[in-house]
């Protein structure tokens, strides 16, 4: 049987480890472990956008990555 004052002190934790805090653009404390240490977890305030192929194209750096994936292909090196 747990104590009263031990179920007191978790409530107070659980209550402080998911509040948010407003220095840290209303991220709580349970919120940046997770940005931290598994950043692509369901859990993760972070989530990537899957865009359509065509959005794609039109980022500069996957051009220039599939430039620089081109050329290695063809060529087999490159010399920087």
């Amino acid at each position: 049987m747990k104590k009263p004052f031990e179920d007191q002190l978790n409530q107070q934790i659980f209550d402080h480890n998911n509040t948010g805090i407003p220095v840290l653009e209303g991220y709580s404390p349970n919120k940046l472990s997770f940005i931290l240490f598994t950043p692509f977890e369901e859990e993760s305030p972070i989530q990537i956008n899957v865009l359509s192929k065509g959005d794609y194209e039109m980022v500069p750096m996957i051009k220039q990555i599939k430039y620089l994936g081109n050329m290695l292909s063809e060529k087999g090196e490159v010399k920087l």
